[in-house]
């Protein structure tokens, strides 16, 4: 998991946020909050700009799951639209594209264990890959390819729970997954022999630029499981440096 930064709110998306701020606004109303709830959940369902919108949020992803970092494609059936703010507990932000996240198929298409969206549901989130920086001060990998919540955390037995339980990142395609990107790492380090600390510095730094969406351009991908390969770097560099 990593921190996602996303671009300016699109305009089909204001609009359609203001073409239903009546509904919004009704949701204040006790007595008309379930139905405005009800509504606002069909109007999001059939958004006309779906297509659009999953584009938009693949690219801001850099085509990377929200949640486990796997490649995504805009393929139907392959992806789903997240609400970070749960649909149940926030109504009032089920139309905001800033609290929209583009999650893989969990497994629900020919896995052996459900995991990211398929496995959350509507439970609540602390962990949020929307907050700047927040995942990469508080997630580390073994060398095993499990996704762990660093040591001295404060609320590392309720981080640990939503990343082994709630989302059930350290399933085993997940971890050989990153085994495997981790693997290509080292390979292409060990193909020319050169494992220097300017030579690891620089690949980090190529990574590091791809990061956000304005720096890396429209429809670039990032590497698969990229938030492992940023974490080896630069724990390869501190060691270099010690």
């Amino acid at each position: 998991m990593k921190t996602i930064y996303k671009r300016t709110t699109p305009n089909y998306m204001t609009l359609y946020v203001q073409q239903n701020r009546q509904h919004i606004q009704d949701l204040r109303n006790p007595d008309s909050r379930e139905r405005a709830r009800t509504v606002l959940n069909d109007k999001f369902d059939n958004n006309p700009d779906k297509d659009d919108l999953r584009k938009d949020l693949a690219e801001d992803q850099g085509y990377l799951c929200c949640y486990c970092m796997r490649a995504i494609s805009l393929e139907t059936g392959s992806t789903k639209i997240e609400h970070w703010g749960a649909r149940r507990a926030y109504p009032e932000l089920i139309l905001t594209f800033n609290n929209l996240l583009l999650a893989c198929d969990g497994g629900e298409n020919g896995g052996t264990e459900l995991h990211c969206d398929s496995s959350r549901h509507d439970l609540d989130l602390y962990i949020d890959p929307l907050n700047p920086g927040f995942c990469e001060n508080v997630i580390e990998y073994n060398s095993k390819g499990d996704i762990l919540i660093r040591e001295k955390i404060q609320d590392r037995k309720r981080l640990s729970t939503e990343i082994n339980d709630v989302l059930n990142l350290n399933t085993k395609t997940l971890q050989d997954g990153r085994l495997k990107a981790l693997q290509g790492l080292t390979q292409s380090f060990a193909k020319v022999g050169d494992w220097s600390l300017n030579t690891l510095e620089r690949e980090l730094s190529r990574l590091s630029f791809m990061d956000k969406p304005e720096d890396r351009g429209r429809n670039k991908k990032l590497p698969q499981f990229y938030g492992v390969l940023v974490f080896y770097l630069k724990k390869k560099i501190a060691a270099k440096q010690a």
